[in-house]
């Protein structure tokens, strides 16, 4: 049965909260444990450190998994490295994007060493003026909580600002939230890194998609780090999750992620996503150059599977 108009959004709507919903209240069943002091098994990998924030592994929840910031109170619990929120926009979106008040609700946890991103992007519409101005009035909500966010060039709201015809506008945005960036810093005596992520669509696995000729100018604007998101297209479906298993499609998002870090340098971090299933291919892109890998569908589709296969070497 197909949905349309107002049901279908809220059939939508539903389906997220029930996926994350669910993750939780799977993922919790072991810390719940050990905060009654049983089970209790120290970390097995050192922490991470990247963008000038400390991750307990490097393993994190992608945006996209929790738009509405459900899981981030329990953030410590779950045993990830980092969660990422959103994408939040300034407005709501029916069906498909909270605002950024959706955050009035949550509190900042300094101590945590599972660091909040908050993922920030366009409502759908907008112009350059009106782009640049939703984007800094969402850093300036989101910063109360995050410990770093992320702009969303990736969307389809946003991908015109990768065009080479709005490189001007692109450029002035950067360095407005660079700027504001800047000025929240020495006002809140905290630093919030920014990073951007990039969506490179990928149609077959002989095929190597041209990495965005932005990439390696981000660091000039004082961008902390790219997430670099390899996407095979919506929806996604069992078959598209299947052939993520085969060889060819792995050695491809090892090969972008190689060239991500050759055009990045050193000292950005390098974060990836996409077609993560097992603890073998989080260790592959780790050897490639990212620093931190992110996991999404693969919590969807093989929720059990991966995370045991998470739990030894990733305490």
């Amino acid at each position: 049965m197909r949905y349309d108009g107002p049901l279908g959004a809220l059939r939508r709507h539903y389906t997220r909260l029930t996926q994350s919903l669910n993750f939780a209240a799977y993922a919790a069943r072991p810390a719940l444990t050990a905060l009654s002091g049983a089970g209790r098994t120290p970390p097995a990998h050192p922490p991470h450190h990247a963008m000038g924030l400390t991750f307990r592994n490097p393993i994190g929840i992608a945006a996209g998994f929790d738009r509405r910031g459900l899981l981030a109170p329990y953030r410590d619990r779950l045993g990830f490295g980092h969660i990422e929120l959103g994408t939040l926009c300034r407005y709501p979106q029916p069906g498909a994007y909270p605002g950024i008040s959706t955050l009035a609700r949550l509190r900042r946890h300094p101590s945590s060493d599972c660091p909040l991103g908050i993922n920030i992007g366009l409502n759908p519409g907008r112009n350059p003026a009106q782009a640049q101005a939703d984007l800094l009035y969402c850093q300036r909500v989101a910063w109360r909580v995050a410990d770093y966010l992320c702009l969303n060039l990736g969307n389809a709201n946003a991908r015109w600002l990768l065009q080479p015809e709005h490189e001007a506008e692109l450029n002035d945005t950067l360095r407005a939230l660079t700027d504001q960036q800047r000025r929240l810093s020495a006002v809140n005596g905290r630093a919030v890194p920014l990073v951007v992520k990039l969506v490179l669509d990928l149609e077959r696995p002989d095929r190597l998609p041209a990495l965005p000729p932005i990439l390696p100018l981000l660091p000039t604007f004082g961008i902390a780090g790219v997430v670099l998101a390899l996407d095979r297209g919506k929806p996604v479906t069992a078959e598209k999750i299947h052939a993520w298993r085969q060889r060819t499609w792995q050695d491809l998002a090892c090969e972008l992620t190689r060239q991500g870090r050759a055009l990045l340098g050193a000292d950005t971090a390098l974060i990836v996503v996409g077609g993560i299933g097992s603890e073998q291919d989080i260790r592959h892109r780790l050897n490639a150059g990212a620093d931190l890998v992110q996991v999404h569908n693969g919590l969807l589709h093989s929720r059990r599977t991966l995370l045991d296969s998470l739990a030894k070497p990733y305490g």
